[in-house]
């Protein structure tokens, strides 16, 4: 428990000694959120709500700022040691068990461990729902197939690149017992939260948006448009680590084996459609335990010397070239210039009132606490603004911003913004005029209000 306590104790310490990058969704959904604007009507996105789209969402947890996001995610780390330990405990005893805490210290920064997203979140669902869920396999209690069936649903809820582990572990199920109720059980589990996503869309009057945002289109355009694939070294450096799973067949428990593995692949799915490293961190959890159970096979046996020596090796250069480009105090885009800009805003615009802005950062709008104009948000990437130009100028043209903030520099995907919203670009060029610029952004004003 002492070197437990130390593992957990130096990873946080860590953290907080890497630059910083909090996805600005967790900031403005939750934002947009609290003023009233409908998701996926208003605030298009193609995400599931999660921690973001409901009434209590990250906001009413006070993630309003860089430094509360940062607790969040040390927080969230610190919780998955713990079941890390505890799932690692009951699989090979506890002085194994804290190998699997050293493998997730060390890898977790790695796959950008420093960023927080929708994906830190999901080990604290999938590694509960993989314990009920192997209990429920072995054991066959109702209780296990309730709580295996809710956990999943919740993971659901977050993100839907869960359904395919829900399908699996379904199966698994129903192949191993063969009990209608026991399946009955495990259904009504998973539908309670998914029923309550459904109905909370249903009476926003937003579901037809639901539907298209979160499934035809992911289906349909964002699988063909924002995909993004892995360069060379990205792709080692995956395979090199995750690859070290498949010694776990040398452990002689085959069933937590298989379990860990569909959880794992399935996890893995996150980062299918869009090649993140942080896409990784909802699988990293069962590597580590699959990585565990490897050394435990291997243990005593001639291959184990080569095996860690080489995995050793393999550890120290890819932490050598991380750590020394993440060390750092900085917070991406929470930095001076991006608060002297929310500073500027406040003095064009009051709480609540419309602004736009174009190619800065959105959770501007949080941090200025003002709104966009049309009350309409999208995310200004390649595969998303071509869907959406023509409703944001009809935004503009009805709901007059009281200031535009663009930056006309940015690129996306080696894309310029107005290369890839041009119509967009060319309104606010022709209707509006530069009073004012910090850095690259510049602030404008409609032209008739000179």
């Amino acid at each position: 428990m002492i070197v437990l306590l130390a593992v957990i104790t130096f990873h946080a310490f860590l953290l907080a000694r890497l630059i910083f990058f909090p996805y600005q969704e967790i900031f403005t959904y939750p934002y947009f959120t609290s003023r009233g604007l409908l998701p996926y009507a208003q605030v298009m996105d193609q995400h599931f709500p999660g921690f973001m789209f409901f009434p209590v969402n990250l906001a009413t947890f006070g993630v309003v700022n860089e430094y509360a996001a940062r607790a969040f995610a040390v927080g969230i780390v610190v919780l998955v040691h713990l079941l890390i330990y505890f799932l690692g405990r009951k699989f090979v005893g506890g002085k194994w068990a804290v190998l699997g805490n050293i493998l997730f210290l060390v890898w977790q920064p790695v796959f950008e461990g420093w960023v927080l997203w929708i994906d830190s979140f999901l080990p604290l669902i999938l590694l509960p729902a993989f314990w009920f869920s192997y209990r429920a396999y072995r054991k066959g209690k109702l209780m296990d197939f309730v709580l295996s069936g809710l956990l999943l649903g919740i993971g659901v809820v977050f993100k839907q690149v869960v359904v395919p582990i829900v399908a699996v572990v379904g199966m698994l199920l129903v192949y191993k017992h063969k009990d209608l109720k026991k399946a009955l059980v495990f259904i009504l589990g998973l539908a309670v939260p998914v029923g309550f996503m459904v109905l909370y869309v249903w009476r926003l009057g937003v579901f037809e948006d639901f539907w298209y945002w979160t499934v035809t289109y992911n289906l349909e355009i964002f699988s063909k448009l924002g995909r993004k694939y892995p360069t060379p070294y990205e792709l080692l450096r995956v395979l090199g680590v995750f690859g070290f799973g498949v010694f776990s067949v040398f452990y002689k428990n085959k069933k937590q084996v298989l379990w860990l593995w569909v959880f794992m692949l399935g996890a893995l799915l996150a980062a299918y459609a869009r090649f993140d490293f942080v896409h990784f961190q909802p699988a990293l959890p069962f590597l580590c335990l699959l990585s565990l159970l490897g050394f435990k096979g291997l243990w005593g046996k001639r291959l184990m010397l080569p095996v860690v020596g080489l995995y050793v090796i393999s550890a120290v250069v890819i932490i050598n070239v991380f750590y020394r480009g993440h060390l750092g105090s900085r917070v991406l885009f929470f930095d001076d210039t991006h608060k002297s800009v929310a500073a500027k805003i406040r003095e064009y615009a009051g709480e609540e009132e419309s602004i736009f802005i174009f190619g800065a950062s959105p959770h501007l709008y949080q941090m200025s606490s003002t709104l966009p104009s049309g009350h309409v948000y999208i995310q200004q990437y390649p595969w998303f603004m071509f869907l959406a130009e023509d409703r944001t100028i009809e935004g503009l043209s009805w709901d007059l911003p009281k200031v535009v903030v663009a930056d006309f520099t940015v690129e996306v995907a080696g894309q310029n913004i107005s290369d890839y919203s041009p119509k967009v670009a060319r309104y606010l060029k022709d209707n509006f005029e530069v009073v004012e610029q910090i850095e690259s952004n510049y602030f404008m004003i409609k032209k008739d209000k000179l």
